[in-house]
């Protein structure tokens, strides 16, 4: 580090606790962290959305543990609604329309 003089020659300054020499002080304008603060991460609605559905869990499929995403596990449930309930299967019939994938489910069958 380089020398500071203060303008003060005399030799009053006490060293102790958070008081470090004047040689090792911080120079004017000049601070101790040269890069400053790292910014803080934003989360988006979205990718908060998002992580929370592809976070994946253990779950019993006929018998056997397998690993699903809560977006599938939420999929399978409204799918098997969708043949018990009519209500289910209208918001499964929304929810393909939604995503404008009829057309897909056309060209299966």
């Amino acid at each position: 580090m380089s020398n500071y003089d203060d303008g003060n020659d005399d030799d009053s300054y006490e060293v102790g606790y958070c008081k470090p020499p004047k040689e090792h002080q911080f120079q004017p304008g000049e601070s101790g962290n040269l890069r400053g603060r790292p910014p803080k991460e934003t989360t988006s609605m979205i990718s908060a959305v998002e992580s929370m559905l592809m976070t994946k869990e253990r779950v019993r499929v006929n018998g056997k543990y397998v690993y699903l995403s809560r977006m599938e596990m939420f999929l399978m449930a409204l799918s098997e609604g969708a043949i018990k309930n009519p209500r289910d299967r209208k918001n499964l019939i929304d929810l393909i329309k939604a995503l404008k994938l009829q057309d897909y489910f056309l060209d299966l069958y």
